[in-house]
């Protein structure tokens, strides 16, 4: 079911790149009301709780270093492939409304590989350079990003 798409792909890369904000639904061109994402290597049991629909036949997902989810009505609508390692494992497998916007971190431009960009319900109220995270902290208190589990070689 994960599919590619270069236009969501492009505009995360370009927002991780030149450190700018880039409000979700404006990266998108399907209808959905909630989005999430998962990290390389998350178990599809745990895909299936967070998002109620399998998403992957692998027991773990590892085909891209991010995997959004979209949500339309409840049902998985759409399940993206994103290239840009961007993202906090600490904001996956929850759901944001569609006015979620990506906020990079500050001094991080330029640095796709370190620009984590972050899920946030309302960056308005942190001020200018900071995000407010999904449960209201501010970004800047994750200096790194948490190990992500690599699946086994056989």
């Amino acid at each position: 079911m994960p599919e590619g798409n270069d236009n969501l792909n492009s505009r995360v890369l370009e927002a991780a790149t030149t450190g700018t904000e880039l409000r979700l639904a404006d990266a998108t061109d399907f209808a959905w009301d909630e989005a999430g994402f998962v990290t390389e290597g998350t178990r599809a049991k745990d895909i299936e709780a967070a998002f109620g629909e399998a998403v992957t036949r692998e027991n773990r997902y590892t085909a891209s270093p991010v995997l959004f989810i979209f949500l339309k009505d409840g049902k998985v609508a759409k399940a993206a492939r994103i290239i840009p390692d961007a993202f906090f494992g600490e904001d996956a497998k929850k759901k944001y409304g569609r006015d979620v916007v990506l906020t990079p971190l500050e001094g991080h431009k330029g640095i796709p590989q370190l620009a984590r960009i972050m899920l946030a319900r309302d960056h308005s109220v942190a001020g200018p350079g900071r995000s407010t995270a999904a449960r209201g902290t501010p970004c800047s208190r994750f200096p790194h990003r948490q190990p992500r589990p690599r699946p086994r070689q056989q």
